[in-house]
């Protein structure tokens, strides 16, 4: 997300590269579905609903960083490509392409002016 929120799409296509190198397809499915509950948690510090999160106070600090500077409405759009990910990895999609994908597509709702 740091690398997504900086402009630094090369950075986020080498993190991509990293996860694709996961150990096995369940340890990229459990990345998967720790975004996602990051990405909840991101929504929640934006609507101001902090307390249905629960969250430590380290992880609120580090989200609560990454939230203000999001659009309020990039967590609904984000979450759905992180379920199609998780689904797509049961399918045995080569990981390499998804995640290349889903940090193009999680740039694209980041900065492309609506």
């Amino acid at each position: 997300m740091e690398a997504l929120l900086r402009k630094d799409l090369c950075a986020a296509q080498d993190i991509a590269e990293e996860l694709s190198a996961q150990p096995s397809r369940e340890k990229a499915k459990a990345f998967c579905i720790f975004a996602s509950e990051a990405l909840r948690k991101i929504f929640l510090l934006q609507q101001g609903m902090e307390s249905l999160a629960g969250m430590s106070p380290r992880e609120k600090e580090s989200l609560g960083a990454i939230a203000s500077r999001c659009r309020k409405n990039f967590s609904r759009t984000a979450l759905p490509l992180l379920d199609r990910s998780h689904m797509l990895i049961g399918r045995n999609i080569n990981l390499k392409i998804l995640f290349c994908d889903l940090v193009n597509k999680l740039y694209s709702i980041l900065w492309t002016v609506k």
